[in-house]
């Protein structure tokens, strides 16, 4: 929230508002096809917004309601599932308070099948839970021909690092 001491008036970033929004559509889809996980994610739709507002909406279904772990469960689980919703499921999972919650109950899914989830969930982790290093603010540059940073320096961010490599050190001898 942007405050205006100047002349008192406060403006919302577009986005927050339209993640809000869209966090509301996904909760009333999943109110109406919660027993039917190929309906509500067909009811949501599949584009790129909508799945970041899914990962939004999950990462705050999971820390005020327990009844969600078996949603997610199920998807990671359900073979036809779409990769991308696996993906933000896991991004919402590691980037939780509490990770580890998640890791425990899925043992048996995340060992099967050479690790298959388990790598996945490492993956996952490498590219969402990370975070500029403050330290190296100074030394950013831009290219001069596109604008964009020709180096950024990122250092692990959240408690998903931890509870994944606890997990893979606890059961390292059924990988």
């Amino acid at each position: 929230i942007y405050r205006n001491p100047n002349n008192s008036t406060i403006s919302l970033p577009h986005d927050v508002l339209e993640d809000w929004s869209l966090e509301e559509f996904i909760e009333e889809k999943y109110k109406c096809n919660i027993d039917n996980l190929d309906e509500f994610l067909s009811a949501i739709g599949n584009e790129p917004f909508i799945s970041r507002a899914f990962r939004l909406w999950l990462y705050r279904r999971l820390q005020f309601d327990e009844s969600t772990y078996d949603f997610v469960e199920n998807i990671l689980a359900t073979e036809n599932i779409e990769f991308f919703w696996k993906d933000e499921t896991i991004a919402a999972i590691l980037q939780h308070e509490s990770p580890n919650i998640f890791l425990l109950s899925m043992k048996d899914n995340l060992l099967k099948n050479d690790c298959t989830l388990l790598i996945r969930f490492c993956f996952i982790l490498r590219i969402t839970c990370q975070k500029p290093n403050s330290h190296f603010a100074n030394s950013l540059t831009l290219d001069k021909n596109s604008g964009i940073l020709r180096t950024l320096f990122l250092v692990p961010y959240g408690k998903g690092w931890g509870a994944l490599f606890n997990f893979i050190y606890e059961f390292r001898d059924e990988l």
